[in-house]
């Protein structure tokens, strides 16, 4: 049984590049392989060092990447998380067990 490469290899096949991007072929060939060289491998092959690869991505990233609409806050993230699976399920909203009567919000939950 033979295991799986445990690392990247340096230089990527043309054929893979696009992939290893994460782009289609002709975004690839328009966007990030003009930035990089064309290392020959055998007779006919060609291949990209991946650390040209990451740079041209890098790259891209700085000109046609967006800024997030919203940024996240840690407050904002606790707000949205759910109590637990089982109170969760049962229907019962985080506004009622911040109430008095938690203990029976509890056995309802459990009931």
């Amino acid at each position: 049984m033979s295991r799986p490469l445990e690392f990247q290899p340096r230089i990527i096949r043309a054929g893979s590049a696009y992939r290893y991007c994460g782009m289609g072929r002709e975004l690839f060939n328009e966007e990030i392989r003009p930035f990089v060289r064309e290392i020959p491998i055998g007779q006919q092959g060609i291949g990209f060092d991946r650390l040209e690869l990451d740079a041209a991505l890098d790259e891209y990233i700085a000109r046609r990447g967006h800024a997030p609409a919203q940024k996240w806050s840690d407050t904002s993230c606790r707000k949205t998380a759910t109590v637990s699976a089982s109170v969760a399920g049962s229907g019962i909203s985080k506004r009622e067990l911040m109430g008095d009567d938690f203990g029976s919000l509890l056995e309802r939950a459990a009931g």
